[in-house]
Parts: C-alpha cells; structure tokens; sequence
C-alpha cells in the first residue's frame, strides 16, 4: 500500500500501520496485530509478488501519526491510502508472517539532545526468538534523523548492516526503500536482533 499527504507536505507524515482488528493467530508482533507499516521513509509497502499476509475475518485498519516540524497551520490536511491486490485468476497466495520488532520501545519519550552530543547504540535486548522456520522476504527499517547505522543480527552473526549519510540537520540521505534480502533463512530457535546507531 502506498500512503500520501493531500493538501499538506509530506514530510508531516511520520508512519502508517495497517491493523488487523480481529485477533490474528498468525501475528508476530510486538505491536498488537500490526501487519504492515509504510512511512514517508520507506516509501509504498508491499509484498513480493505471490505472498500475502492472512486476515482473521476483522476488519483492517490503519493508524496514523502525523508530525508537524515546523508548527505551521495546517488546515483540511487528509491522508490518502491506495492499496494494490493480486487478482484471484493469478493462482495460489502463499502466506507470510507479518513481525514487528521495536528496538527502542514505542513512543519512548526522553530528554535527548539534537545534534547529539555522543555515539550511542541501541540493541534489541532481549532478542527475538524466532517462533516458526521460514525465508525472510522484506525487511522496512525505521531509524530517525542522526541514525548512522542499521544492522540486522542472528545468532550473534551481521547479516545486514546498512550506513546512512546525514545533512546537516541530520536528515539521512540514503535512507533505502526497502530491503529485499536474497537468502536469509531462519530457524525455530534462532535469535534475531536489531541494532541501530
């Protein structure tokens, strides 16, 4: 799906998450029943073609935060969703897991300084267990301005590490769409964690 700001600038668009309302058996997620997220960093979310995400027969919806930078007035700002769907007639969906991992807690709000004044690296702690084997197919990294690394870990092991050129406000400026890994397997057991810089 694809999320866009109408009658207002984009960059006021901090997220969307799209919800299952039931209670899905099928989610992995930190977040109550979020099944896919979009932003105005990672740009449209979707799936590789052929994969779908289950639905528990509730109703899907979405949450949306907003930012306003600048305390502008704002006025009659709407948000436009457009959703793409894989006609029926293409044969079988296989189904994917959807799972949300939060490596510095939601909304964690605190004092900090911009520009920050040190390094610091936040890791997953303790790291996911990996509940079911499987293939993962995308990966939507969300870091904030001044982020200057993204690495994916399993089992103590860097499997993605991603560096990010700042401006001088911080604003990253290689901030990739989205991650489509080639072969990363995972197994029952397995740790997973997220460190960001």
């Amino acid at each position: 799906f694809k999320p866009e700001v109408i009658n207002g600038p984009p960059h006021v668009l901090h997220h969307v998450d799209l919800i299952d309302s039931g209670d899905p058996s099928y989610c992995r997620s930190k977040m109550p029943n979020v099944i896919l997220a979009s932003g105005e960093n990672i740009s449209s979310g979707f799936l590789p073609l052929g994969y779908g995400i289950p639905n528990s027969g509730g109703n899907i919806v979405s949450s949306t935060m907003y930012h306003n930078e600048n305390l502008e007035a704002l006025k009659d700002v709407r948000l436009r969703l457009t959703f793409w769907h894989l006609p029926q007639k293409h044969g079988s969906i296989k189904s994917s897991l959807p799972l949300f991992l939060d490596v510095v807690g939601v909304c964690k709000w605190g004092d900090y300084f911009i520009p920050p004044k040190t390094l610091k690296i936040s890791t997953l702690d303790p790291a996911y267990i990996v509940e079911q084997s499987g293939k993962v197919l995308v990966i939507g990294p969300h870091v904030h301005n001044y982020a200057v690394e993204f690495e994916t870990v399993l089992n103590g092991k860097s499997l993605i590490k991603l560096k990010f050129k700042n401006s001088e406000n911080g604003e990253i400026l290689n901030y990739p769409k989205l991650i489509r890994p080639k072969n990363f397997i995972i197994h029952k057991g397995d740790k997973l964690q997220i460190r960001v810089k």
